[in-house]
């Protein structure tokens, strides 16, 4: 299963570099997205990607390019520095325009409301961050959003720890 790496840092932290290298060499076809320079607006709620435009937002900006990376890797892992203890708002916008992988049609998965799939890829997310983070709060925070997509997290880790997640994909 490839590993889609969307990268919110600048290109110049050596241990970040060495890192997600390590990640990539775990499955092939994983690739690298640096997204910092990247044109990326925040979803505004519209809901046109699940009623007038299914599967397809209706912001026109790089996350298109990102969107369809996602829909062909099985795992996706934001490296992300903090703000305030939680991911930067770059990597917050990213997880938020992943909506259209789902419908606005609900069923019930092990007695919670989810929203139906709207295409068979359900990949696994994973954080690695820089700088002070309420790490338990992002756990959580993660398991949430992996779950309204019938998806897993792989778990979050400081870039201290970040080799840890090698052992997760």
């Amino acid at each position: 299963m490839s590993i889609l790496v969307l990268n919110t840092l600048s290109e110049s932290n050596d241990e970040v570099l060495d890192l997600q290298n390590q990640i990539c060499m775990q499955s092939e076809g994983s690739e690298v997205v640096y997204t910092k320079e990247m044109k990326i607006s925040h979803c505004i709620g519209c809901n046109y990607c699940w009623l007038k435009t299914p599967g397809i937002c209706t912001i026109k900006d790089d996350y298109e390019i990102i969107f369809k990376k996602i829909l062909k890797h099985g795992k996706i892992v934001f490296i992300t520095d903090t703000k305030f203890g939680f991911v930067s708002y770059q990597t917050k916008n990213l997880i938020d325009r992943i909506l259209p992988i789902a419908t606005m049609y609900l069923h019930f998965v092990d007695g919670q409301m989810r929203h139906v799939p709207r295409y068979d890829v359900r990949p696994q997310m994973g954080i690695i961050y820089t700088g002070k983070a309420e790490h338990a709060y992002l756990e959580k925070w993660l398991d949430r959003v992996t779950l309204n997509f019938e998806s897993t997290s792989i778990g979050v880790f400081a870039l201290e720890e970040g080799r840890g997640i090698l052992s997760c994909i």
